[in-house]
């Protein structure tokens, strides 16, 4: 037989054990839950580390791929060429009449080598009659 007093601890003893077990519980919960919530930002950074990586990687192809057919412009280069083509544009919009076919456009002549213009051919032709003899 128990008495009363005993009956009593127990009770006590089990009520403190169920209260313990369940902060023990909604501890391992919430553990869970932060853990959960870790896993998924690591994860989602990841994700997006790798997007970037791929970006990166897709715009760097893109630049070779230019580079090769040899349309790559750098940034100071696209403005430039943005700007020769707004002046070409004000030159239109104010009349002027500009070749529209580059077989238009007269080239300057080419010119060659200074040096073998003065006297180098003369030089040249002795050259070929030493060697004949």
């Amino acid at each position: 037989q128990v008495s009363a007093k005993g009956k009593l601890i127990a009770e006590r003893l089990r009520k403190q054990q169920e209260e313990e077990a369940r902060i023990r519980a909604l501890e391992e919960a919430e553990a869970k839950r932060i853990a959960d919530l870790e896993a998924a930002e690591e994860a989602e950074a990841k994700r997006i580390a790798e997007e970037k990586e791929r970006k990166k990687q897709k715009q760097k192809e893109k630049i070779e791929r230019q580079k090769r057919e040899g349309t790559y412009m750098t940034k100071a280069q696209k403005a430039k060429a943005a700007q020769a083509a707004q002046r070409l544009e004000a030159m239109r919009a104010a009349g002027m009449m500009l070749p529209t076919d580059s077989s238009q456009v007269k080239k300057r002549p080419v010119q060659g080598n200074q040096k073998n213009r003065k006297g180098g051919s003369k030089n040249q032709e002795s050259i070929n009659k030493s060697e004949q003899e």
